[in-house]
């Protein structure tokens, strides 16, 4: 058509940019009603907030995008479909380094029918199981929302408004009383490791609360700030200064006269620590005159012994280490604290006993001022009940590694039918494969706790004291004896909910065949062995959907005699999937674990458990074995201990090389915690050699040399230790050995510690490597020099006059 008119032109263009702007407009307010706002990510303290990029298939979307786009509407069919690609804040973390796509991280929105009838963890699996080429190729993480079209439509009604006794608030409303400053602040405790279990590169904290305050902003839509206090007192009576908006806290009756509850979202068991020379045996039994009573003060469980504690006196001080330091003291009869911190409590007081039960369970709520008004206090009430039902403070248990030390507090008729630190009343029947020293750890727990618990051991003696007498136990948690049975035989036992294998890595392969016939169709097989290559012994006879990896942490165990176990400390037992993140297998696994009475995590990430465990026996195992040291008398001994300390680096080196993440910047200190943890045990290859059995150093010590190998590392100060105990199966009392003389291509190899590269540990192995004699030899040199200053421990009779060095 042909425009002849100025007039009419100038009509046109008016009514064609009027139409635009009317498309424009129509076109934004169907975002914010879809609530694309929402979407945005929640800032961290102090930091503005990013908001992520939506794309979609099509010219403007990357492969990865169009990849996910893609397969999730084919696979589920879903109404509504959110891809936002929000890798550009995420450049330079350590976790994509390397990363060759631009694309890395995304926030994906699924709304489908197919979600029906499933627990969120499992949506979220659904998902995930569809982008594993993705995955593969370099995506490195996914923040899922995976709701049912029903569980969409009641948020975004619940994002226009909130609805309580009939009455109407705008989410505009809400955030004028639980947010005036335009950001949410949120107070947390520090004090509670449990809520708060550590803090990001940038110092922000980081555990259950900070994350559940997170949620709680992302559904007000606005950023979070949150407010660290060092105690609950502090951040209980800070209430009427207006510093925080809400606060994450133990909900007890003397705080409620000004803050409004919502329902507990967990709770924390308190129970009793004494000493050994307690006449104390149950909880009952400490309300009694003349007891007295240590704790923090203003913590909930203080504030619950003030009102309940009617004749012991209770002696409130400013931390828990002060609390503690009054029992170790003899100035406290009792130690109240969570159970949790108990358990280590308990490993600096000897001889000390936890005694079982609890006498309180602190409730854990999130909290505002009254004075904000009833729409803002149910606002919180509504949306922690919510986030209980719907599985994600479970999931955040999962999360952060504290399940089975946590329970998700569930009120009215459905508290009995579902707790997460109680799998369920039934009672498990447990098969332990390996019944040493550790075995008898587990099966003792197990058995008290009313399990059905059968072992395996090839020890006749053994056996037979355990069917005649039962199984006794001692350590921290008390003396006891249980009845289990006993079996020289695996054909004898049933099939089993859960089979335990025990056994030293050199049985393992010979235990997973016997495990596999054991195991019910629904059971679990666990793999708790010191060392590296388990999960590649294990998955040649175990389908891996079966099996699981675990460690023992700390426990000092050893054997007194047959039928007899002792253990020296009890850290924890940590689980993992084989090659998976925490599952929903894994808490009810850990749950079961927790509810007998062992310190159970759920961990993420297995290997770097396996590694850092792997570090701590390889400090301890080889040094004290040559030495015949307990582990605090290596720790004393500065030339075993220059010897362990290398071995850990060597370590150290080799596994940050192989990608491992550790949980710990500083080496020496993270071993010497360890150590004194156990400063009165044999380590166990220590306890083989002085029975003159095969101990494991292929798996702990020697097994680094050859994992530095495949990376063009070596690690001569454990190639150096592993010869030395491989030779002639080297006992407590054949010290000769330690200066045996080196085979030419262990001299090869040796290097003076001090002279490596930037102080590490392993160097790189290429070409010849040109040494003089006195450094080929300095770590027998020092080994030398531990046998020398503890003459007086080793017999010189019978021994050959030490060869010269030189």
């Amino acid at each position: 058509m042909q425009v002849t008119s100025r007039g009419s032109c100038a009509a046109l263009l008016t009514a064609g940019l009027a139409s635009a702007v009317l498309i424009w407009w129509s076109w934004r307010a169907r975002r914010k009603a879809e609530g694309d706002e929402a979407m945005q990510a929640v800032s961290a303290p102090k930091q503005p907030v990013r908001s992520a990029k939506p794309v979609g298939p099509g010219p403007k979307g990357g492969p990865i995008a169009t990849a996910i786009h893609t397969k999730v509407s084919s696979a589920l069919q879903p109404s509504e479909l959110r891809v936002h690609d929000d890798s550009a804040a995420h450049r330079g973390h350590a976790g994509v380094a390397g990363v060759q796509i631009p694309e890395t991280h995304f926030k994906v929105e699924v709304v489908s029918a197919a979600f029906e009838g499933i627990r969120k963890l499992e949506r979220q699996r659904k998902v995930q199981d569809l982008l594993k080429e993705e995955f593969a190729a370099g995506l490195h993480a996914l923040e899922l929302t995976c709701r049912t079209p029903a569980e969409h439509a009641k948020v975004r009604e619940r994002d226009r408004t909130h609805v309580k006794d009939g009455g109407m608030v705008t989410v505009d409303e809400l955030r004028r009383q639980l947010a005036p400053t335009g950001v949410l602040r949120a107070g947390i405790n520090l004090a509670n490791f449990l809520l708060v279990t550590g803090q990001s590169s940038s110092g922000t904290p980081e555990g259950v609360s900070p994350d559940l305050a997170a949620e709680i902003a992302k559904r007000l839509g606005t950023a979070l700030r949150l407010v660290p206090f060092p105690n609950p007192k502090d951040l209980g009576d800070a209430v009427d200064e207006g510093c925080w908006d809400i606060a994450l806290i133990g909900a007890e009756p003397q705080r409620e006269e000004k803050i409004a509850f919502s329902k507990p979202y967990v709770e924390i068991p308190a129970t009793y620590l004494v000493p050994s020379n307690s006449k104390l045996t149950s909880i009952e039994e400490v309300d009694s005159p003349t007891v007295r009573i240590a704790c923090m003060g203003g913590t909930a469980f203080g504030l619950w012994l003030d009102k309940n504690i009617c004749r012991a006196s209770v002696i409130k001080v400013d931390s828990m280490d002060a609390a503690l330091k009054l029992l170790v003291d003899g100035q406290a009869d009792v130690l109240a604290n969570l159970r949790e911190r108990l358990l280590s409590d308990v490993l600096r007081v000897p001889g000390g006993r936890i005694l079982e039960g609890h006498f309180m369970t602190v409730k854990q709520a999130v909290g505002t001022s009254k004075c904000r008004g009833t729409h803002a206090a149910a606002f919180l009430a509504e949306t922690v009940a919510e986030l209980k039902a719907n599985g994600f403070v479970e999931s955040l248990i999962a999360k952060h590694g504290v399940a089975g030390k946590l329970v998700v507090a569930i009120e009215g008729p459905e508290a009995k039918r579902r707790r997460t630190d109680v799998a369920s009343d039934r009672k498990d029947s447990v098969a332990i494969l390996g019944c040493g020293a550790m075995g008898c750890v587990y099966a003792a727990f197990f058995a008290r706790a009313g399990h059905e618990v059968w072992v395996v051991d090839l020890w006749p003696e053994h056996i037979s004291k355990m069917r005649e007498e039962g199984l006794r136990l001692q350590g921290p948690t008390g003396d006891f004896t249980v009845r289990v049975n006993a079996t020289l035989s695996a054909h004898d036992v049933p099939p089993s909910d859960l089979v335990i294998i025990s056994t030293k890595m050199r049985d393992l392969e010979s235990a997973a065949q016997l495990a596999a016939k054991l195991t019910k169709e629904d059971g679990v097989i666990l793999s708790i062995q010191n060392g590296l290559g388990a999960a590649e012994r294990l998955l040649q006879h175990v389908d891996a959907g079966r099996a699981m990896l675990g460690i023992a942490s700390n426990f000092g165990a050893c054997m007194r005699g047959p039928g007899h176990a002792e253990h020296k400390s009890m850290n924890r037992i940590i689980l993992g999937e084989l090659g998976q993140k925490a599952t929903e297998r894994i808490q009810k696994v850990a749950c079961i674990w927790s509810s007998v009475g062992f310190n159970v995590e759920a961990a993420s990430d297995i290997q770097q458990k396996i590694w850092e465990k792997l570090i701590c026996n390889v400090f301890v195992g080889g040094t004290c074995a040559i030495t015949d040291f307990k582990v605090g008398e290596m720790v004393d001994n500065p030339f075993a201990k220059q010897v362990a300390v290398a071995c850990a680096k060597e370590a150290y080196e080799v596994g940050k090389s192989k990608g491992i993440k550790f949980g710990f910047e500083d080496l020496e200190q993270f071993v010497d915690k360890f150590a004194s943890t156990v400063r009165d045990t044999y380590p166990s290859m220590a306890q083989d050699h002085r029975k003159r059995q095969i101990s494991e150093v292929d798996v702990i010590n020697g097994a680094i040399p050859p994992e530095a190998a495949k990376l063009g590392l070596a690690a001569p100060v454990n190639e150096t230790v592993a010869s030395l105990l491989r030779e002639q199966g080297l006992g407590c009392d054949n010290m000769t050995l330690l200066v045996v003389e080196l085979q030419p291509s262990q001299r090869s190899q040796m290097r003076q510690l001090w002279t490596f590269p930037h102080g590490s540990a392993v160097h790189r192995a290429g070409g010849k490597v040109a040494m003089t004699p006195s450094s080929r030899r300095r770590v027998v040199m020092q080994l030398q020099n531990v046998k020398r200053s503890s003459r007086a421990k080793v017999k010189s009779a019978g021994r050959s006059k030490i060869r010269s060095s030189g």
